[in-house]
């Protein structure tokens, strides 16, 4: 009887100790997918920080970048030189040879797209009107040689003849002048007139002839009136014609695409009469080349015209200025400088920026400069500014290209972070083969490594904050150089140099706080100095600063500030940096309505700030995550942000004992409510379960 006795003994013991085994396995196993989660969600938070930072980085780093290449562009010597000389040339010949000029200079300067040299705020470089016509015979006779003589002897004689409707002595007259050795300039204006003079005299074989010969040696010759013979003729010749050719067909399609191509140097103004003609003549035969470079020359041209300030002298003639100019699909950046500030012509150099040359071989170059050891930029890619897609990370760029982002998609982000969650779910997936005495080991040692990469992750974003920074610390020294070095401000110039300044400076201080305060909590050195009292004039003072510092930003603020509150322990510091980061947070998701709500009341053994905003708000699904560090909301869209500030918000609101709530519907906006208790036992057993040290002070 024993036996069976020891054997049910042994048998519910082996039960016991299995069911304690998988009891101990599946809490272990339970913890440790917890633990994953929420290092995932921190990894993913953090990774995805990153890669903003090292957007907005690159995206400042290409902006410097254009600038010292147009610097260095504009500043050229020679290119100043060749700018004054375009200013002044009106002759087609001179103007040909100077722009073949001016490419070889651009050349070197692959930033630059097209130039465009104003004049007393008129475009002269690519001409736009065309000059006044001028006469090859029609100066006196000094200084010509005799055969010149002889020839504007018998040209004047028959101009005469012609006027006078002797047609047949004019062609003779005409003909003796054309076999005189005299320039191909001269010899072009002849034939020109002599064509003319033998349509007149209804010889239209013969006219047609001379317009040949017209077009066929001396096509790149210009008349009087700065037309080139080669068109001129070219539209003689099939207005001559009985019946149109198919050869005379292709001839003007020819003609039609060198036009556009700017094969001559002509003015906007002929070369649109010569390109409608020709259109006209063509109907549907016309070619269909869109707008060439030639074109857009021109349009651009006009647009730089039409949008560049009145030119003045300022204190500093000399500097580069830059102008975004919004045109549709002719979207462009311009970068000018006045070349004098003497006299009364004040010419002014300007160049449009390469787009393409930017948004390719430039942004390689930013990126590899960018790039520290083993960590490179994720593949940004220069786009046209447009809504932001769900599934792209978009940065805009804060001085030039207003019509363009950097623009990472999905696809590049997800291979940024492919390391991270192949990690996790090797380890998830070594979990469920090892024994259960190695469990406990395997999650202390992943952990370990988990918390080594996020440490990691948290260098690399306080290394980005770090250059966030120097974007309102440049801004200080800039305008405190403006206001050392330029005495002739204005008293409004002065003013909004401070204003920027004071604004700058608070916002740097704030980003400050906000990391140090984040540094205490990482070291568990928080200290909080709380002492008894109402909160309603720190609060007061706070909303105020919020208030100015939000109606810079063209945003309404309505405050609600109750008066007698009951009394409160509280850190008037701490208190007043988780007003200044709720406010914010509203200021940066309000979305178009630029209306913030701030109001204090007292409630039951409860005091209650509330801070609302009509923006974008938070989808249901986020809304507890937005107060975990380093966490950013899906439709934050393109406002940077680093995720610590209702992070901060809630472990100030934990220290006090007190709590933070939300409420929010996407497209209406979103209220958040930090709730105080009032004095007693509760603050002080809150705050020392919580791990901080807190001094109480009287008041």
């Amino acid at each position: 009887m024993g036996d069976p006795v020891n054997r049910s003994v042994h048998l519910r013991f082996a039960r016991f100790n299995l069911i304690a085994i998988g009891a101990v396995a599946l809490l272990l196993s339970i913890l440790f997918t917890i633990s994953v989660a929420q290092e995932r969600q921190t990894v993913q938070s953090l990774s995805a920080t990153n890669l903003r930072l090292n957007g907005e980085r690159l995206a400042v780093e290409l902006e410097a970048r254009t600038w010292e290449l147009a610097e260095d562009f504009l500043r050229d010597a020679g290119l100043q030189n060749l700018a004054w000389s375009l200013a002044g040339a009106s002759e087609p010949g001179t103007v040909l040879e100077l722009r073949d000029q001016l490419k070889a200079t651009v050349k070197a300067h692959p930033i630059v797209g097209h130039v465009v040299v104003l004049v007393d705020g008129q475009a002269c470089f690519p001409q736009l009107k065309t000059p006044p016509p001028r006469l090859p015979i029609a100066d006196g006779a000094n200084g010509r040689s005799p055969i010149e003589q002889e020839f504007a002897g018998l040209f004047q004689e028959a101009e005469s003849e012609f006027h006078q409707g002797r047609h047949d002595s004019a062609i003779a007259l005409y003909l003796q002048s054309c076999d005189l050795p005299v320039s191909n300039e001269l010899k072009s204006y002849a034939l020109s007139h002599l064509a003319a003079s033998y349509a007149m005299a209804k010889k239209p074989m013969a006219a047609d002839r001379i317009y040949h010969q017209l077009e066929d040696r001396f096509g790149g010759y210009y008349d009087e009136s700065y037309q080139p013979y080669a068109l001129v003729a070219a539209l003689k010749i099939d207005d001559l014609s009985a019946n149109r050719l198919p050869s005379n067909t292709d001839h003007l399609s020819a003609l039609y695409r060198d036009l556009i191509n700017g094969r001559w140097q002509m003015s906007a103004e002929l070369m649109e009469d010569y390109k409608s003609r020709i259109e006209k003549r063509l109907g549907a035969a016309t070619p269909s080349n869109g707008e060439t470079e030639y074109l857009h020359e021109f349009r651009l041209a006009r647009v730089v015209e039409n949008t560049l300030p009145p030119v003045d002298v300022p204190a500093d003639p000399q500097r580069i200025r830059t102008l975004p100019i919004k045109d549709g699909a002719a979207d462009a950046q311009i970068y000018w400088v006045l070349l004098s500030a003497t006299g009364t012509r004040n010419p002014v150099l300007a160049f449009s920026v390469n787009l393409g040359w930017v948004s390719g071989p430039l942004l390689v170059q930013c990126q590899e400069s960018l790039k520290t050891g083993n960590s490179s930029v994720p593949p940004f890619q220069v786009g046209v500014s447009s809504p932001l897609a769900a599934s792209d990370l978009i940065v805009p760029f804060r001085t030039v290209f207003p019509f363009l982002t950097l623009r990472l998609s999905k696809t590049a982000a997800e291979a940024s972070k492919a390391a991270v969650r192949l990690d996790i779910a090797l380890v998830a997936g070594s979990l469920v083969m090892m024994a259960c005495l190695l469990c406990l080991i395997f999650i202390l040692l992943s952990r370990v490594t988990r918390e080594l990469h996020v440490l990691q992750l948290r260098s690399d974003f306080l290394s980005g904050v770090s250059h966030d920074l120097k974007t309102p610390l440049t801004l200080i020294l800039l305008y405190t150089e403006t206001l050392c070095s330029d005495e002739s401000l204005s008293a409004e110039d002065r003013q909004k140099s401070y204003q920027v300044i004071a604004r700058e400076g608070r916002r740097l201080n704030h980003q400050i706080t906000n990391l140090l305060h984040l540094s205490r909590i990482q070291r568990a050195a928080q200290d909080y100095r709380m002492s008894e009292g109402s909160l309603g004039p720190v609060i007061d003072k706070t909303a105020a600063v919020c208030a100015d510092w939000l109606s810079q930003h063209g945003f309404s603020v309505r405050m609600d500030l109750a008066r007698n509150l009951p009394l409160v322990r509280f850190d008037p510091e701490r208190v007043s940096q988780a007003v200044m980061n709720v406010v914010d947070n509203a200021r940066k998701y309000s979305g178009a309505s630029k209306t913030v709500d701030i109001r204090l009341w007292s409630e039951g053994s409860s005091v209650i700030l509330e801070v609302q905003d009509y923006g974008i708000g938070i989808p249901a699904g986020e809304q507890q995550r937005i107060f975990d560090q380093f966490y950013r909301a899906g439709n934050a869209g393109e406002q940077s942000g680093s995720g610590l500030g209702l992070f901060l918000v809630s472990d100030i609101m934990r220290a006090h004992g007190g709590s933070i709530e939300l409420e929010s519907e996407v497209g209406q906006g979103s209220r958040i409510r930090l709730v105080f208790p009032v004095s007693g036992a509760t603050l002080e057993e809150a705050t020392h379960s919580a791990g901080y040290r807190v001094l109480i002070e009287k008041a």
